[in-house]
């Protein structure tokens, strides 16, 4: 039976855009209810230093739900008055016979200004396979400012400035802490040696960690906190985050009814 011409369009702009939805994608959110993220609640964990929010509170991890606008969890920390370093997990759930992943969502970073941040997709070992970094070293207090500012994706700049020092710090300030930036983090089957970020309007791409075990992604680890050394005041906003799997016979299948 010759398939119509509405079935043929189908399979046409299937071939052109890939879907990385459907069965093999997760919602991270998915059963989270208001309030504080507890360990060990539908997947996520938190470090044993701060497995509850702060008494005061001067930190807490906690997944928001407003009236007007998409939920998201909020890691926030006031390290001025020794809050601990914020560490959440949450299980990946992939499987033998992957060959491609993808992590996706919005972030905001909001103040924040000296925090280290530390976004990372780990493999079945613990080791890094992406990380997204944002971090400043050689802290300075007061008038003489912050010291080195970075902000990489498996160590290649998400933002290439020629300014140094505090204009450097600036630049990355103004850049991750200007509203609500898309993420996705890609190891695609077509380029398995190369991970992609896209973060706002940039696009990078990084080569995978030769350690790693980068076809099996475990853990997703977030940390916001003290870091390398620096300090402040704010927090880091995830909203709408998916990790969507693909396997070896689903991209064959696409392939086969393009014959």
């Amino acid at each position: 039976m010759t398939p119509g011409r509405g079935v043929l369009f189908l399979l046409a702009l299937a071939l052109l855009f890939p879907a990385w939805g459907g069965a093999a994608k997760i919602d991270l959110f998915e059963d989270l209810t208001t309030g504080t993220l507890e360990d060990g609640q539908h997947g996520w964990t938190r470090s044993a230093e701060d497995a509850k929010d702060g008494a005061v509170p001067d930190w807490w991890v906690r997944f928001q739900t407003p009236e007007n606008a998409p939920p998201y969890l909020e890691l926030y920390q006031d390290v001025w008055n020794n809050g601990p370093n914020l560490l959440v997990t949450r299980e990946l759930r992939a499987e033998e016979g992957t060959k491609g992943w993808q992590l996706a969502g919005r972030v905001k970073f909001v103040n924040a200004g000296e925090d280290s941040i530390f976004l990372r997709v780990l493999d079945d070992g613990g080791k890094a396979i992406a990380s997204l970094d944002r971090f400043t070293i050689n802290h300075k207090q007061g008038k003489r400012g912050p010291g080195d500012s970075y902000f990489t994706f498996n160590g290649a700049a998400v933002l290439t400035s020629k300014a140094t020092g505090k204009a450097k710090w600036a630049a990355i300030m103004k850049f991750t802490t200007d509203g609500w930036k898309p993420l996705k983090i890609t190891l695609s089957a077509d380029k398995p040696d190369v991970l992609t970020l896209e973060y706002g309007d940039r696009t990078v791409e990084a080569p995978l960690p030769a350690e790693a075990h980068a076809m099996m992604p475990k853990t997703l680890q977030i940390f916001f906190g003290w870091g390398l050394g620096a300090q402040g005041k704010g927090g880091i906003y995830l909203e709408g985050l998916t990790f969507t799997t693909e396997k070896a016979t689903e991209k064959t299948a696409r392939r086969t009814a393009g014959d």
